[in-house]
């Protein structure tokens, strides 16, 4: 899991109404104080151009565009503002409207725009409140949101415009080498349905039962074989189970300390094994991750269902992204079907 790092982006992608509004009491700046971009011209109609440009964004702050789009397929030229937590709007200007698309299933026209001519596009946000002006008229107000990147014309929740801080939760596998012991040694804990610990469940790394972790390896016996991508997977492993009657409901935990009102990206891979019984699975063949105040899924403030692969022992990737809330400690708390899984890094 990692911290993000993330500021705000402006994209153009290649690829109205008329509103009255009643027009806030903020103050009037006839100017920014700080000029970020400048003279740049977009004109590859093969593929989309992207300028990223970070600055810390404070709980209220203005971001000033003039620009013209002379032609565009699609929605023309996207303009977004994200803070840290991942908050903030999305525009975008084509060739005769402007459009709110801070989510992009569900555009709103905002205004119309002429083609070939300077549009004036200011936005004031204050109070989680993006308030949109277009050439100098106040347009419409609208909450700010969860901004995610755009890959090949969809939203991604993978934000490869994000900076990456460092990774929070390296030692899940424990550090060699000191990694031989069982997951609870490391700060992995389940527990039960009724929040009793179970103790006797997790065994000792590449043992043959239990809760444990793997080591793969080339010459990793054939039962125990995963692959990620089409070849075999070398690394740790850990094999988490909900395969037995007493295991149902148990829920695995393992620490992070996290920073106040934070962005993070939680990633995994993952695999199904065996044993799946789909009469005790009421949610079917799946494990359920959340990020937590508790060792348990009542502490939750995210969660997210990862289905495994089809076919066993496939290890597919899948994450999430959250903003904490206070600083302290957290659990990354993990459910699941009742059957055999594998998760690693």
């Amino acid at each position: 899991m990692r911290k993000i790092y993330l500021f705000f982006v402006f994209v153009l992608c290649l690829g109205i109404n008329s509103i009255s509004a009643q027009e806030p009491n903020l103050p009037r700046k006839a100017t920014l104080t700080e000029t970020i971009l400048s003279n740049k011209v977009f004109s590859n109609a093969a593929q989309v151009d992207t300028v990223l440009k970070y600055r810390p964004l404070h709980a209220s702050y203005s971001l000033n565009v003039v620009a013209k789009v002379n032609s565009a397929t699609g929605r023309g030229l996207d303009i977004d503002a994200r803070n840290a937590n991942l908050q903030g709007f999305r525009l975008s200007l084509d060739a005769t409207s402007l459009n709110f698309t801070s989510a992009l299933s569900s555009p709103k026209g905002l205004s119309a725009s002429t083609a070939s001519q300077n549009q004036n596009i200011r936005v004031a946000v204050q109070n989680q409140t993006a308030y949109i002006y277009h050439n100098g008229s106040f347009i419409q107000s609208q909450p700010i949101a969860t901004i995610k990147d755009i890959v090949a014309g969809a939203e991604s929740s993978d934000y490869p415009s994000a900076v990456a801080g460092p990774a929070l939760i390296s030692s899940w596998g424990g550090t060699a080498p000191n990694n031989t012991g069982k997951p609870s040694d490391y700060g992995w804990t389940l527990l039960s349905s009724t929040s009793v610990e179970n103790t006797t469940l997790f065994n000792t790394a590449n043992s043959t039962s239990g809760s444990r972790f793997l080591d793969l390896i080339p010459s990793t016996a054939s039962g125990t074989v995963h692959t990620y991508n089409g070849s075999n997977y070398i690394g740790r492993i850990m094999y988490t189970r909900w395969d037995a009657a007493a295991l149902t409901g148990s829920v695995y935990s393992f620490p992070v300390t996290l920073e106040a009102n934070t962005a993070y990206n939680f990633s995994m891979l993952f695999a199904y094994i065996s044993n799946y019984n789909a009469a005790n699975s009421p949610n079917g063949n799946r494990m359920t991750v959340g990020i937590g105040t508790t060792k348990t899924t009542t502490g939750r403030i995210y969660s997210q269902d990862f289905t495994p692969n089809g076919t066993a022992r496939t290890l597919t990737k899948q994450s999430f992204i959250f903003t904490s809330q206070t600083a302290g400690q957290y659990y990354i708390t993990i459910t699941g079907g009742y059957a055999l899984y594998s998760v690693a890094d």
